[in-house]
């Protein structure tokens, strides 16, 4: 079938503070989780994973595959990666995008209950990304700070016993955040010097001679890399099948996307302006996706992106294929449009 693959995603809140925490790599399994299906299984919930306040990758699988399980009961096909170079699960979804909305509520709903915002925080921790009682006193500074510039009283921050914000928190958190827009709350956290420091987040040395290859973004055994010279990059998608790519990218362009089969698999690649928070792709076959899931190299002001989707009989990808970007407002920040001449 041809799939209409997106990624769904949570608030601004959560995704800002998903770029914060940054990447990882899973560590070796644990014993497993169990996580029902629709038999009337009991599923394990945020609160059970925290209890200790420590995530181990059992539950954190067994979370994921939770919230895979609770959208099944809502009505929705949706399913789970664990392939991100970032060591987070990645949710798509193979539905009609008619009826997104509905099913980007149930998503909230169904992490709030077996994934959320703390399982992410303390998987972070788990994975070495971030320490707990640092993160608390960096949000307090924030919001803080946030007050103190705009005379703003947003509440009290609570937090648990493990540092991990309340209920009550988040909200004083996220009408911090949120306050006109996201601008002080971004303001403060540059005066303060918080700006993120992530030990594992893709770093690209200049490499002139294009003799090593930056993994950015993996799926199912299609790999986008950056390699050559940092002035002029070299954009490529790898399988074991074989390399498709080019080199001397100008990384200026607010918008790019290539498209191609590889390996018996189509994908959608490029790159987006940095304040980007989504790109909307629509194939040529009408059906379309959004992508989520952009990934930061260090040293460049863009994010890579890479998906898999359904190629035609002879293992490519129709065009026209339209894209648009967009920031955390939902407004345009540039589109592109790939015809016959561009396809990599």
């Amino acid at each position: 079938r041809r799939a209409r693959r997106r990624k769904l995603s949570r608030s601004a809140a959560v995704t800002l503070l998903i770029i914060l925490i940054g990447a990882g790599i899973l560590f070796a399994a644990e014993p497993a989780v169990d996580v029902a299906g629709r038999d009337g299984e009991t599923l394990i919930t945020s609160e059970e994973i925290l209890q200790d306040g420590v995530v181990t990758e059992a539950e954190y699988r067994a979370g994921a595959e939770a919230v895979v399980a609770c959208l099944a009961e809502a009505g929705f096909e949706v399913e789970v990666a664990f392939d991100s170079p970032r060591g987070h699960a990645t949710f798509s979804s193979y539905g009609d995008l008619r009826g997104r909305d509905s099913e980007n509520e149930e998503f909230n709903r169904c992490t709030d209950l077996h994934l959320s915002e703390n399982v992410a925080l303390g998987w972070a921790a788990t994975l070495g990304q971030l320490d707990i009682s640092e993160f608390r006193q960096e949000i307090s500074a924030v919001v803080a700070c946030v007050e103190a510039k705009t005379g703003e009283d947003f509440g009290e921050l609570t937090f648990d016993e493990f540092d991990y914000l309340t209920a009550s928190g988040r909200e004083v958190r996220d009408a911090a955040l949120e306050y006109q827009e996201h601008q002080p709350w971004e303001e403060c956290y540059s005066e303060l010097g918080l700006e993120p420091d992530d030990p594992v987040e893709p770093h690209m040395e200049d490499d002139p001679d294009g003799s090593a290859a930056l993994e950015i973004v993996v799926r199912s055994g299609v790999t986008l890399t950056i390699s050559g010279p940092l002035d002029a990059p070299c954009i490529e998608v790898r399988s074991d099948a074989g390399v498709v790519g080019g080199c001397g990218e100008d990384l200026t362009k607010p918008l790019s996307v290539s498209a191609g089969g590889i390996g018996g698999q189509g994908f959608v690649s490029g790159w987006v302006s940095g304040d980007a928070a989504k790109v909307v792709v629509r194939l040529a076959d009408g059906s379309g996706f959004e992508i989520t899931d952009l990934v930061a190299v260090e040293g460049f002001g863009v994010r890579f992106f890479l998906e898999l989707v359904s190629p035609d009989e002879d293992g490519e990808i129709g065009l026209p294929i339209a894209a648009v970007a967009l920031d955390r407002s939902g407004e345009e920040i540039g589109w592109f449009v790939l015809e016959r001449d561009d396809q990599s």
